[in-house]
């Protein structure tokens, strides 16, 4: 068994974030034997930043892995590091994740190890951006949202559209070796990755695997996600790894809660 755990610290962001992860990462035990990695991208023309946050992954364990580039996003970092270091599971962190619970890595690790599953995630969802668009424009938001709707369905499924998102996910080196990349980097091509008719829970999916997501309180199909207590659920009561998108759930107020709800689950 060989686990590498790799965490983006960018330049461009607040230490915050960095200093956030960490610190859940001391508090939170893994419960399983692995590798700490800060992948370090966009720190070019930030010398005392670098040194900085070098010195804080540094204390908490981690080796650096310094990005070549910074301008692909959160896939193309995963992507190019766990070109880098071999392993044989990998667990990829963003720059805005931090961790809840203990033994977080331990049950990742055992629900991709489960028969069948391709890849395990801390959180998934069904949206759908097309069915999204359409919501709003029921919602009288405005005409704007059906086109908007109507040109992404070529890309997206409607709902429900089950996928893990890529805040926090483990996979096999063999499985991830097998996932089609982006070859292009912008924002749009990111969001197909993440949850587009050919994105990394497709692919999984279409050779015949799981794709699951793991709470506190197990591991849970896709048809199980609403029910899991973990993203936009209820109170997120059982969520592993939060990022910017639960804490904002978490923060707001029951109406907006309400349409976070509707757009990941189709209900309130």
């Amino acid at each position: 068994m060989d686990i590498v755990l790799i965490y983006l610290a960018r330049g461009v962001n607040d230490q915050a974030a960095l200093r956030r992860f960490l610190d859940s990462y001391r508090k939170m035990p893994s419960g399983i034997g692995h590798r700490l990695i800060v992948a370090m991208k966009g720190y070019v023309g930030l010398d005392r930043r670098f040194s900085e946050d070098a010195a804080l992954s540094i204390e908490a364990g981690a080796q650096l892995l310094i990005l070549e580039r910074d301008d692909r996003f959160d896939i193309g970092a995963y992507q190019e590091a766990s070109g880098r270091i071999a392993a044989e599971y990998y667990c990829f962190l963003n720059s805005f994740s931090h961790i809840l619970a203990p033994q977080w890595l331990k049950l990742l690790y055992n629900a991709v190890c489960a028969p069948g599953v391709g890849i395990a995630g801390a959180t998934g969802s069904w949206q759908s951006p097309p069915s999204s668009e359409f919501r709003r424009l029921r919602s009288n938001f405005g005409l704007r949202h059906g086109v908007r709707g109507l040109i992404q369905i070529a890309h997206f499924p409607l709902f429900p559209n089950p996928h893990i998102r890529t805040n926090g996910f483990i996979m096999s080196r063999d499985q991830l070796g097998s996932i089609v990349f982006p070859r292009r980097w912008h924002k749009k091509a990111m969001w197909q990755f993440e949850s587009g008719r050919h994105g990394l829970t497709t692919q999984v999916r279409n050779e015949g695997l799981r794709a699951v997501m793991v709470t506190g309180s197990g591991i849970f199909d896709p048809m199980q996600w609403p029910q899991a207590k973990g993203y936009l659920s209820d109170n997120q009561q059982k969520l592993l790894i939060a990022d910017n998108q639960t804490d904002h759930y978490a923060q707001a107020n029951e109406d907006e809660r309400r349409w976070l709800r509707q757009t990941a689950w189709g209900k309130a």
